[in-house]
């Protein structure tokens, strides 16, 4: 790597380059420290990206509730009888 001139150092395939070769020359103890913590960092990753999603699918069902609630609202503002308010909320939640 000291012969590559430091101006293509920045580029991002000699950056690239420059990480496996340092990946390669460990010795198996830190190899397998290496993949230890790459796992680690991974499973971090994963139930961050999980706990995101359910993070957002939990805030389109709240949101989903609250609309019901304001069209129960508008339908008992409109004078409709309580069983007809509540087909159509049915219809909505289905």
């Amino acid at each position: 790597m000291e012969s590559i001139p430091a101006s293509f150092m920045n580029e991002p395939v000699f950056k690239t380059l420059g990480r496996l070769a340092q990946v390669a020359a460990l010795t198996p103890a830190q190899k397998r420290a290496y993949d230890h913590s790459l796992k680690v960092y991974r499973d971090n990753n994963a139930i961050a990206q999980a706990k995101l999603a359910e993070g957002r699918a939990e805030g389109r069902a709240e949101e989903h509730e609250r609309m019901i609630e304001k069209t129960r609202l508008e339908l008992e503002a409109l004078g409709l009888h309580s069983l007809q308010i509540e087909q159509v909320l049915k219809n909505l939640r289905n």
